[in-house]
């Protein structure tokens, strides 16, 4: 669990692979999907209105959910021109467990009580399942309109298309009229941020102090994010023992007042590293304004 991304870059495989998708961007007008509720920036227990500095670069999923079916629609309207379809199913059903790759949620390990009383140290959207690989329809030919002429599939294949193809093909000729979300160097600068709050002093001591309080309990753990290894899981009902552990870990942050030492000297940290980077990141989150900007558009 330590270091755990949402991150853009985790998502975007749909193209090729498929994830569900929700009714439009906001799957349904409350955000509803087969899965359950879509993450939020509403966040509960020990990380209340928390919002780390970086965040204001990271893509955000309902924003992702936004692009990808816009790239979607025009690779299947491109396809569609040479006899195939690009018909991928619903993106948004499959949520992934925090809204960016901040994963405030656990960052700092578990943070709501009303969440571990009932789920521990599991992700409530597990019970979903999920969604399997999309499988393209019309076999090398369709690969061959999809990635463009360079796929690697048969020779005959490609020559079994009529007319010119895009470069890259309809997923090339997507992403350069729609262009592609990035939070890359946000979510970099992220894990680095929460690797440096980790050698902190007041960190450490705060850290020390929960694992004497979890010690008091009776538990052994010396960091947050190896709690979850004291009852690990072993069947699909979440037991007695592991909601036990989970509500004592939180107490024990609650005590220590461990997030909060640690959410203030990990904001320190992001805001030198955005001072550091600022070009970059503003440079990232403008070309992200206008792929966003592109796709209400199509």
């Amino acid at each position: 669990m330590r270091g755990m991304k949402v991150a853009v870059t985790m998502l975007v495989a749909v193209l090729l692979t498929g994830c569900g998708r929700g009714e439009g961007a906001a799957g349904g007008e409350d955000g509803r999907t087969a899965a359950g509720e879509w993450p939020t920036t509403e966040r509960g227990g020990l990380v209340e209105g928390m919002v780390l500095p970086l965040e204001k670069y990271l893509v955000y999923y309902p924003d992702f959910v936004a692009a990808e079916n816009a790239r979607i629609t025009a690779v299947d309207d491109c396809m569609k021109r040479y006899g195939f379809r690009y018909d991928l199913p619903p993106l948004g059903d499959f949520p992934p467990p925090s809204v960016n790759s901040a994963n405030m949620e656990r960052r700092y390990g578990i943070s709501d009580r009303t969440v571990a009383e009932k789920y521990a140290y599991r992700l409530p959207e597990a019970v979903a399942g999920d969604p399997g690989d999309y499988q393209l329809p019309g076999g090398e030919a369709a690969s061959v309109v999809l990635r463009g002429p360079d796929a690697g599939v048969r020779q005959g294949a490609r020559e079994s298309i009529p007319g010119d193809l895009p470069q890259g093909g309809c997923s090339g000729q997507a992403e350069k009229l729609l262009g592609r979300l990035d939070d890359q160097l946000a979510s970099d600068l992220g894990m680095e941020s929460q690797k440096k709050s980790e050698d902190d002093r007041t960190v450490r001591e705060a850290i020390s102090a929960w694992s004497d309080c979890m010690a008091g309990h009776g538990y052994r753990a010396e960091h947050p994010h190896e709690a979850y290894e004291i009852v690990p899981a072993s069947s699909r009902e979440v037991s007695p023992q592991e909601i036990a552990v989970a509500v004592a870990d939180i107490g024990c942050k609650a005590e220590t007042d461990l997030i909060a030492i640690w959410f203030e000297v990990e904001t320190r940290i992001q805001n030198n590293l955005i001072e550091e980077n600022a070009p970059a990141l503003e440079e990232q989150r403008a070309a992200n304004e206008r792929v966003l900007e592109q796709a209400a558009r199509s």
